[in-house]
């Protein structure tokens, strides 16, 4: 008779398992910072080794090409990237019905974005914009009429029915907002993002 995997055994990230996530003593009050350095450790490899890593291995794919056609497919990696760790910063367990949410959160808080869409009162807007049309378009039909993807120019550029997006450095800005991600759970005085990064960790491992 053929068995489930147990949930203990699931593969939460290339080298760690669920149960690897529930051996963890993570008190967010109370915290044990090595136990917080590896639970860190455990959602960076999930994250790179599911999004991040995939994505920059495309990139690497098309250097040297006269023709690149990866484009799409590294956003939407990195669109997810984007979900995900807001999902995490909020400590939601699933995001059905909530991605235009996080997406906006994200966003408007983003260097990189901030630096695209210069007036504050602008960036609401634009961001629901990148969701509509990057995000929603890409994930649900697989194609857009209104993102043209390169690989020179600035991260993002709004223009009249269009956004022009620099893959290479949105990938690579988004690399970087991850990382400060990570060092922030690591950061001794960060209770309420370690109880949100434990609630929803704790949600994908069955805890």
């Amino acid at each position: 008779m053929e068995t489930k995997p147990s949930p203990k055994s699931q593969w939460i990230s290339p080298n760690y398992t669920a149960q690897h996530w529930q051996n963890l003593n993570l008190d967010p009050d109370k915290p044990d910072e090595k136990q917080w350095t590896k639970a860190a450790d455990i959602l960076k490899d999930r994250i790179e080794g599911r999004f991040l890593e995939p994505a920059k291995s495309l990139i690497e794919a098309e250097e040297g090409k006269s023709r690149r056609t990866y484009g799409f497919a590294i956003l939407a990696l990195d669109f997810l990237v984007i979900e995900t760790i807001e999902g995490f910063r909020k400590g939601l367990p699933d995001h059905n019905g909530e991605s235009k949410k996080l997406f906006r959160s994200f966003l408007p808080a983003w260097k990189p974005f901030q630096d695209s869409v210069p007036v504050e009162a602008d960036r609401e807007a634009q961001s629901t914009k990148l969701y509509e049309n990057g995000r929603c378009a890409l994930h649900h039909s697989g194609s857009t009429d209104f993102i043209a993807v390169g690989i020179s120019g600035k991260v993002l550029e709004f223009s009249e029915g269009l956004i022009r997006i620099n893959r290479n450095a949105f990938h690579q800005g988004l690399v970087e907002e991850f990382n400060r991600f990570i060092d922030a759970i690591k950061t001794p005085g960060n209770p309420d993002l370690r109880r949100n990064v434990k609630t929803k960790m704790d949600a994908i491992c069955q805890k």
